[in-house]
């Protein structure tokens, strides 16, 4: 697995990075822990997770993996969104509100959107929670999730509480997630926590995303990490989805030639086709671009 270079080379990350967003639809804890194995074993060394994701289960599972391997890896998770507090006491009732919602979404009840909060108060209360989740001291990037300027308590106090965060070493970088309209418009408002964006490169394709990482370059910033490239795109049958994923992979290696290209997949074998699917685009691309 081929690695690159973040933040002026002060972090380091391999060039492929595993999103846990839906780690939790394998019900098994044992799956999980064998899917995140097999990601390290194929050299994957950039893990991303949230709040959210499985409504703390994502967090608890992967700082089980990490436990003797904290050295080893790369870091990231967010806060703004959080996770559910009814669903996150226990994998049981995680499940069963994942029900309700898709019975709502079935019957065409609609479901209520996930709670937001970026004031000082809940940045701090969250980053404490995931420490005590990925049972760690510290996480590699602290990201703010989806946020935008006008988001709910997104303020100056906010600001000065992330850099206090990351002074004391709780959060080695600051950053922000989320589509690139927004993520420029916080960088430039705030340019003291945009250490790293990680940008939604699958908001749109072809001419659209490769637009979306000009709007960023143009702004004088960087997407060191990318996601969304592979969305549905290894959801088809066939022949069709290799080709799909294959497509996707060199939109990505173009979009993003120096930084993290982060995917999820519940499959060790696609997981496999896109390391060695991109392994081969990269390798073609010329040492200039």
């Amino acid at each position: 697995m081929n690695s690159v270079n973040l933040v002026g080379g002060r972090l380091r990350a391999s060039r492929l990075g595993f999103g846990t967003s839906t780690l939790h639809h394998l019900r098994s804890g044992r799956a999980r822990a064998d899917l995140l194995e097999h990601c390290f074993s194929r050299g994957l060394r950039y893990y991303d997770t949230a709040p959210l994701y499985g409504h703390e289960l994502a967090e608890r599972q992967l700082g089980q993996f990490i436990r003797s391997r904290r050295s080893d890896v790369i870091l990231a998770t967010k806060f703004g969104i959080p996770a559910d507090p009814w669903m996150a006491r226990s994998s049981a009732l995680l499940y069963a509100g994942l029900g309700v919602r898709a019975m709502r979404s079935r019957l065409g009840i609609g479901t209520p959107p996930w709670r937001r909060d970026y004031s000082e108060r809940s940045m701090a209360q969250s980053l404490e929670r995931s420490l005590r989740n990925l049972r760690t001291d510290h996480v590699d990037i602290f990201f703010a999730h989806e946020a935008s300027l006008h988001s709910p308590g997104f303020s100056d106090d906010l600001v000065r509480a992330l850099e206090r965060i990351r002074a004391q070493g709780k959060a080695r970088f600051l950053g922000f997630s989320g589509s690139a309209e927004e993520c420029v418009h916080l960088a430039r408002r705030y340019p003291e926590i945009a250490d790293l964006l990680q940008v939604d490169a699958g908001a749109a394709t072809g001419v659209a995303a490769g637009s979306a990482m000009a709007r960023i370059s143009a702004a004088g910033l960087e997407a060191a990490i990318t996601f969304g490239h592979f969305r549905q795109a290894m959801d088809g049958a066939g022949a069709n989805r290799a080709a799909i994923a294959r497509e996707r992979l060199r939109a990505a290696s173009s979009d993003n030639p120096h930084g993290v290209i982060l995917f999820s997949s519940r499959s060790t074998s696609r997981i496999d086709q896109v390391i060695a699917l991109l392994g081969e685009i990269d390798g073609k691309r010329s040492p200039a671009e």
